[in-house]
């Protein structure tokens, strides 16, 4: 009898995962599945939602339907967002009900620093150089 009930349990969750499956591979990743966190930190904010979604489109999520979430190597879209100079840490993941999710930490800036032909770049909390 109890392995009967934990057949059946183990039925009914594969069954209710498989519509969510379908529903996730069938209906395209839109601009409004993606929940985008920035820490900023100080309110330097060097990037913005729209920055953010402008690098998704490039690294292949097309926010017009057109991607579906599970199409995506979040890997590579974790690993090139944290390339941006301005992105000091970023975690990028998926849930069941399809949303993309992307948190970002900034880079803090604490000197600014002019050199004598004009141009110029921050210095980082971390001592990494953060271009103007």
């Amino acid at each position: 009898m109890r392995m009967l009930s934990v057949l059946l349990f183990l039925g009914t969750v594969a069954f209710v995962m498989s519509f969510t499956n379908a529903r996730r591979s069938s209906v395209g990743l839109t601009s409004d599945q993606i929940v985008i966190n920035i820490d900023d930190r100080e309110g330097m904010l060097f990037l913005d939602r729209w920055d953010l979604l402008r690098m998704l489109k490039d690294l292949g999520a097309d926010t017009l339907g057109n991607t579906r979430v599970e199409e995506l190597d979040l890997k590579t879209v974790e690993s090139e967002i944290i390339k941006n100079p301005y992105v000091r840490s970023a975690e990028v993941y998926t849930t069941l009900d399809g949303m993309l999710y992307v948190n970002l930490q900034l880079r803090k800036p604490i000197v600014r620093v002019l050199h004598a032909n004009g141009m110029g770049n921050y210095i980082d909390e971390d001592g990494e150089y953060v271009p103007l």
